[in-house]
């Protein structure tokens, strides 16, 4: 009994459109694979822009990049999607550049985010040095007019704790939480980047092959209407030879 990948039962866990409308296979070797019935399912149906401009669906997104998370490739080597239905060949040509674009767009706001977080974290720095500065100055105050009795040492030290807690915040952003945007803008340039080649099951209708279709069916017509002409002459002389006549009689 085979047991099943880490890739496969993550992938198992990102919910799949309405009505099972797609399906994603577990990325491989670099290559994140995917699989749908439509190309218009690859997009999010809300977004008004036209098509090749819209953003992706949010499990679509989700997939390929938690499956760029568990890959053990340091990049991905490309993004195959596979389409059960015929499509446009014009549509196609776009999908990579709206893919590609899509990512690129989410880079861009990584490195907004991360603009601004690092702009509040100098604004709470100052903010918080300059607040334990006041603290500490009012800690000795204290000292000085009160001594160093159980009170005026609990109103000092609690002063410094208070002190130093307005500090964690700035101690928080330039620690932590700069780093988990980093590292997201850096994995949305890689799939900015990314060679998306798209296949197709089906294949569509073109205007040759409904000519080849309408003759054939022409052809097939002529030669019905032919047959059936053959097979009522027969009737009509087998008729007649039994007795039977198809000329009206004369009137009396």
């Amino acid at each position: 009994m085979g047991t099943e990948s880490p890739q496969h039962s993550r992938a198992s866990q990102i919910p799949l459109p309405a009505g099972g409308a797609g399906h994603a296979t577990p990325a491989s070797d670099g290559l994140i694979e995917m699989r749908l019935r439509a190309i218009d399912q690859l997009f999010d149906p809300v977004d008004p822009s036209p098509f090749g401009q819209q953003d992706l669906s949010p499990w679509a997104a989700e997939y390929i990049v938690e499956s760029v998370k568990e890959m053990q490739a340091p990049a991905p080597s490309g993004l195959l999607i596979s389409i059960e239905e015929p499509c446009d060949p014009d549509r196609a040509s776009v999908i990579g550049t709206a893919v590609r674009a899509f990512f690129a767009r989410q880079a861009m706001l990584r490195r907004r985010s991360l603009s601004r977080l690092l702009r509040r974290g100098v604004v709470t720095l100052a903010i918080g040095v300059t607040f334990l500065a006041a603290v500490f100055v009012l800690s000795r105050l204290i000292a000085g007019m009160l001594g160093d009795g159980p009170v005026p040492t609990l109103l000092r030290e609690g002063s410094m704790i208070v002190g130093w807690v307005a500090m964690w915040r700035p101690i928080e952003i330039f620690l932590y939480d700069w780093w988990p945007i980093v590292r997201e803008r850096r994995r949305y340039e890689l799939l900015s980047r990314l060679d998306v080649r798209l296949v197709s099951r089906g294949q569509p209708n073109s205007p040759a092959d409904g000519q080849k279709h309408g003759a054939r069916g022409g052809g097939d017509g002529a030669g019905a209407g032919a047959a059936a002409n053959i097979m009522a002459a027969r009737a009509i002389a087998r008729w007649e030879n039994e007795g039977g006549r198809t000329t009206p009689s004369p009137t009396l």
